[in-house]
């Protein structure tokens, strides 16, 4: 990997991982729904501002349906559980969580989209689960609404 690709990669990590932090601080002073409205509205200007310097013509008027479907589901709704969840549980917590979104995905893969669970899919699956269980721990809080709403938005 070159130093630039890796100096990206740590940065990356760095924005994406740190966003739980703000997202912990944020979520009781603007309240969970305000806070999603803000992060969709944000990501949004971002998209449009890439586009106008891109000079990209948007299709908005042909798919406006699936943008919005796609929107609520993959946006809104998450950000407003990672949101809630976010009163009750600490930014560590949400992180650990968020990062099992991957095996939620495959899991939701196989019952939804009748992807075929082999050997070795399940023996990574139940490695990833048990890696945040520890990661988690098991106590009293690892069952609590927030975590459930935390995994709800993964």
């Amino acid at each position: 990997m070159k130093p630039r690709d890796l100096a990206a990669l740590v940065l990356l990590g760095a924005l994406w991982g740190s966003s739980f932090l703000f997202i912990r601080v944020a979520a009781p002073a603007l309240g969970p729904a305000p806070l999603a409205d803000a992060r969709v509205l944000l990501a949004a200007a971002a998209l449009a501002a890439y586009a106008v310097m891109a000079r990209q013509r948007l299709a908005l008027r042909a798919r406006w349906r699936g943008y919005l479907l796609l929107g609520a589901l993959n946006a809104a709704l998450p950000f407003a559980l990672v949101g809630w969840s976010a009163l009750r549980l600490p930014a560590s917590l949400l992180s650990t969580l968020n990062g099992a979104i991957p095996l939620f995905t495959a899991l939701v893969a196989a019952v939804w989209l009748g992807e075929r669970l082999t050997p070795r899919k399940i023996v990574g699956l139940l490695l990833g689960l048990v890696g945040v269980g520890v990661l988690v721990g098991w106590s009293p809080l690892a069952l609590s609404g927030g975590v459930l709403l935390a995994v709800g938005a993964s």
